[in-house]
């Protein structure tokens, strides 16, 4: 949901099943159930980067609302399979508690890193940061999509060494790895990659990504 991928929505017409198009019952728009954050104001045009009209897509990076979005696809799973009621019910509380287990280990871990100011490569981490109180300093993208140019890079460098905080960059795994690799190296600050989805890395779990990414931004 929220423009995240688009593309989905062809397929899904495509398909021609109509028990899965926009409204009827097979299909769930996780985006909905969310408090998106960086909802664009005004007129937006092409002037502005590739900007997602309904709010920041990368929700799920905050396990708090990873937790909201269970509860919706539980009470979804319900409505179309009742005789399992009791089934979805019972995952669903179960992964709430690992989540309400894990989160204060992930807080702590992670509370080494809260005067550190972050330079991601796209505002992916938008809600991972606000869900951990982490600060960020810039994006290496001068306009959402837009690939990094030497002038807005020479800001974004000035600002790092205009900052008297620590400072690492970090860019998802599907992003050029080049980019924050160049930048930590002219700067001489630490880059990481971090997974954004189960499956990335051989991630099993939603749990296992959020080991994955509290453990490569600990790790020296």
């Amino acid at each position: 949901g929220a423009d995240q991928d688009s593309w989905i929505d062809g397929l899904i017409d495509a398909s021609r099943n109509s028990r899965i198009f926009p409204t009827r019952p097979g299909y769930l728009d996780g985006s909905k159930s969310m408090t998106l954050l960086d909802i664009p104001t005004g007129k937006i045009d092409g002037s502005h980067g590739d900007v997602h009209k309904s709010g920041n897509p990368h929700y799920w990076l905050n396990p708090n609302n990873g937790k909201i979005l269970a509860q919706a696809i539980t009470q979804r799973l319900i409505e179309l399979d009742p005789d399992h009621d009791a089934d979805y019910r019972a995952n669903y509380q179960r992964f709430v508690k690992d989540i309400d287990t894990k989160f204060p280990q992930w807080v702590q871990a992670l509370s080494a890193l809260k005067s550190t100011q972050f330079v991601t490569y796209h505002s992916t981490w938008r809600y991972f940061f606000d869900a951990f109180g982490l600060t960020s300093l810039g994006e290496m993208e001068p306009l959402p999509g837009i690939p990094p140019t030497t002038v807005h890079l020479a800001s974004l460098k000035s600002k790092m060494t205009e900052s008297t905080s620590p400072i690492m960059i970090v860019s998802a795994t599907y992003f050029p790895k080049s980019a924050a690799k160049k930048l930590g190296q002219s700067t001489n600050y630490p880059y990481r990659y971090l997974p954004t989805n189960v499956g990335d890395n051989q991630i099993e779990s939603y749990i296992g990504l959020f080991d994955s990414i509290v453990s490569e931004l600990t790790n020296d």
